[in-house]
């Protein structure tokens, strides 16, 4: 059995994750942990350097606890790589291997966040990860809102998307079932990570050290105090207010 650690960071201000969670087999013990913090669930670039470091403190003890990889469940690599460079073991992000799994299916692929903040920051990571030509549309959908995100289906697919990617498991839960017979593949990022960690597993593969260097003088006593301090205390934040248009 491949026990996989799966960490999910979520604002104080918000609930903790509470979307449906991919089923998998009995070969496959997914282990969830909320990374809770004082971040803004709004999801700016502010709140992800407060989350790389919760995310850091939460999974780098995952081989001492007897997992074989870890998928950070964020929209940029930042949490990642930096566990990557403490832990022998595979360690994934959701939204880089979400989209290249797109790639695989399809020659373009979309992308629907929560927020327009996160929205931005999945543009900065796919710039940096060079692959933003191959992103036909990136919107904003809230999966509460079921007759908006069907219509941002159909707008992406009339974009020129082949695949669809969320950046969120209760995005692409609400999406399948608003539209099971959506002509294009609908992703599940902690899903098809998941499955992903486990067929690195299975065949005795995971980063090296020169993509991911050890760290020359560690520092672990003063990420831990930061994480506590990014931790400490809740950042209210409420959705912005739209102005009516006239």
């Amino acid at each position: 059995m491949t026990r996989i650690l799966v960490l999910q960071p979520h604002a104080f201000s918000e609930p903790a994750i509470a979307a449906p969670r991919p089923a998998f087999e009995s070969d496959i013990d997914a282990t969830y942990r909320a990374v809770g913090g004082a971040w803004s669930a709004a999801g700016g670039f502010v709140d992800a350097a407060l989350e790389d470091l919760a995310v850091f403190e939460a999974g780098r003890h995952a081989a001492e606890e007897g997992f074989d990889a870890v998928c950070v469940d964020a929209l940029d690599d930042g949490g990642a790589n930096a566990l990557r460079s403490m832990l022998a073991l595979p360690v994934l992000a959701t939204a880089k291997t979400v989209a290249l799994h797109a790639l695989t299916l399809g020659g373009r692929f979309a992308l629907i966040a929560g927020t327009r903040e996160r929205a931005v920051r999945a543009a900065a990571a796919q710039r940096q990860w060079g692959i933003e030509r191959h992103c036909a549309a990136l919107r904003t959908a809230e999966p509460d809102a079921p007759h908006a995100l069907r219509a941002t289906l159909w707008e992406c697919l009339d974009q020129g998307a082949e695949v669809l990617c969320f950046d969120s498991g209760a995005l692409s839960t609400a999406a399948r079932k608003i539209a099971p017979d959506f002509p294009l593949a609908l992703l599940d990022p902690v899903e098809v990570t998941v499955r992903l960690a486990q067929a690195l597993v299975a065949v005795s593969l995971t980063h090296s050290r020169t993509a991911s260097p050890a760290p020359l003088v560690p520092k672990l006593a003063v990420i831990e105090a930061m994480a506590r301090q990014a931790v400490s205390q809740a950042t209210p934040w409420t959705r912005p207010s739209v102005p009516a248009r006239d």
